[in-house]
């Protein structure tokens, strides 16, 4: 019983022990975790009282932050910090107008020295501020931009964009993005340009604003309004330079990225075309080389979705851009042919995009996608597989088929030989697949997309058939087959009369000039381009001109005659 009783006291002399630690140790965790709670770093994001907007008359912009904490901000698009300009009073908006012009007077965005416009841009006010708490602590930062004393019907009937980026990320020669960059005054003196000043150069990324890939992508805000005036969009993204030969024009393109990064969201959480989809990337695009109409692409694309061509094309909204703060010109938002795109619009959720473009001189490269060495190869592999075929045999077309979407492409070409496209196909090609994990598969079919058609509809003579058909792997081996032929022909004869009736694109065209020449006037007078302003009707005329004589002048391209040299 003694021993009993005393290994009963030494039991609970253990548990007492062993319950005393652990309570010691729940207190300690407890105690550790409350100061680490009590020390977390919270500064406020800055409160404004007026968000971004049109606003009648000038007002007093009021900033607020957490108790204690001291606000920073600045006014000409810098990112603010706490060596910025201290908040003490509300700040005056009224209409920047009537300020200088700023960043318009960079003469170093084009590869010739750019002449400044001789009067005071349009503006709007852009605010950026951010909090600092006694310790230093910075909290995230709230933007806005102010259009005050002005109205959305000022904007012609065109959305608004307020794109805002630190000046030094676009305008500095070591790291901005629009600029010739300090490496121009030596390349300068060697003249690797021509005559014609299509710089070789971009073939490379000796010049700042040539610079591609996420190396080239800087932090931006992009306000978003639309023609209403509405603050629809307000955005944390990523901005790049857009195109290629138009780097060098003073009126650039921009590529925006949503990215989870930037504000947590991999896309723009407003539909701006009007059909549910929500893109990862757009594209303000400055018409590239058609700065006389900044029609063609947009009537194009426009006139294909109600007959559902067999291709990828763009959706387009009319946009006047403000790029910090200051008015930089008309601009038409597209999408890209990103994953996001292409899954979307071809019902391919959750699965690998694999993409190809065809650059100059028949260079095929890989564009993101999966494995972009894979994508290339599969894609080569692809055409040497039609190379090697006998395509005039109806059942090796039939297996072709199963690699290709057929109908795409022959709608594809058919578009492109119908505008008469001059900068293609050895330019301006693009393809997507879906991809496996590991590796491509030809067992997928590839799809086309269509861009760039700037340099389209402006001979209604021109006869590319023939050339295709001699130089191009792909489609001049399809020609082999008289069934292809037959398809392509019918699908031809459809876009000419149904897609580009003439008296259909007369009239698109036509009402178009109505809603945006004003916008145009104000781009052209923007750039000094007046001999364009002077010259739209006449550009305009050709383009009508072009669509009225088209069908006939095609119908000479399957003429017995011409049938007989190509086949």
């Amino acid at each position: 019983m003694f021993f009993r009783g005393q290994r009963l006291k030494i039991l609970c002399f253990i548990g007492v022990i062993l319950l005393s630690l652990i309570v010691l140790c729940y207190y300690s965790t407890t105690t550790i975790n409350t100061k680490n709670r009590d020390t977390t770093i919270t500064v406020s994001k800055p409160r404004f009282s007026h968000s971004s907007g049109f606003y009648k008359k000038p007002f007093k912009l009021e900033i607020k932050a957490g108790a204690g904490q001291k606000i920073y901000y600045t006014l000409d698009s810098s990112k603010p910090t706490n060596s910025s300009q201290l908040y003490t009073s509300p700040i005056l908006m009224d209409d920047a107008t009537k300020r200088p012009n700023v960043y318009a007077n960079v003469r170093e965005i084009a590869i010739n020295d750019v002449v400044p416009p001789a009067y005071n841009l349009e503006k709007c006010q852009v605010v950026r501020a951010v909090a600092y708490d006694k310790d230093g602590n910075k909290g995230q930062e709230t933007c806005a931009s102010y259009f005050v004393g002005k109205s959305p019907s000022d904007f012609d009937g065109c959305n608004i964009v307020s794109l805002i980026v630190a000046p030094e990320d676009l305008f500095d020669s070591k790291r901005g993005i629009m600029v010739r960059g300090s490496r121009y005054p030596v390349l300068d003196a060697l003249r690797l340009y021509n005559s014609n000043s299509y710089h070789v150069l971009l073939y490379t990324e000796a010049l700042n604003y040539l610079w591609r890939g996420k190396k080239s992508e800087r932090q931006a805000y992009f306000h978003f309004f639309d023609k209403q005036g509405a603050f629809l969009q307000g955005k944390h993204c990523g901005v790049r330079m857009h195109g290629w030969s138009t780097r060098e024009d003073s009126h650039k393109a921009f590529s925006l990225f949503a990215r989870e990064e930037y504000d947590g969201t991999s896309c723009f959480e407003h539909p701006f075309f009007g059909d549910g989809f929500l893109p990862s990337s757009i594209v303000l695009f400055s018409g590239g080389q058609d700065q006389a109409t900044f029609l063609k692409d947009y009537l194009v694309h426009s006139l294909i979705p109600p007959y559902k061509l067999k291709f990828d094309y763009y959706k387009f909204i009319p946009t006047v851009l403000f790029l910090n703060g200051e008015y930089w010109g008309f601009y038409w938002i597209h999408s890209r042919f990103d994953d996001a795109f292409i899954s979307y619009y071809n019902n391919t959720r959750d699965a690998k995009i694999s993409r190809v473009k065809i650059v100059p001189k028949f260079i095929p490269q890989s564009q993101g996608g999966v494995k972009g060495i894979l994508t290339l190869n599969a894609y080569q592999d692809f055409l040497q597989f039609v190379q090697r075929a006998d395509c005039s045999n109806d059942a090796t077309y039939r297996e072709i088929c199963k690699k290709i979407n057929i109908a795409g492409l022959i709608d594809y070409y058919a578009t492109e030989i119908y505008i008469g496209n001059l900068d293609w196909p050895r330019h301006n090609v693009r393809l997507w697949q879906k991809s496996d994990d590991g590796e491509e598969n030809l067992n997928y079919l590839w799809h086309y997309q269509l861009f760039d058609l700037q340099m389209a509809m402006e001979d209604s003579e021109r006869n590319d058939l023939d050339y295709i058909v001699k130089n191009d792997l792909l489609f001049g081996s399809l020609w082999k087959n008289a069934q292809f032929r037959k398809q392509f022909e019918t699908r031809l004869y459809f876009i000419a009369d149904k897609v580009f009736e003439p008296k259909k694109v007369k009239r698109f065209l036509l009402n178009s000039a109505k809603v945006y020449k004003k916008a145009l006037d104000k781009n052209w007078k923007r750039y000094s381009q007046d001999a364009f302003a002077k010259d739209f009707d006449n550009q305009l005329n050709i383009i009508i001109n072009f669509f009225e004589e088209r069908p006939r002048e095609i119908r000479k391209c399957f003429s017995h005659e011409q049938l007989a040299t190509i086949r």
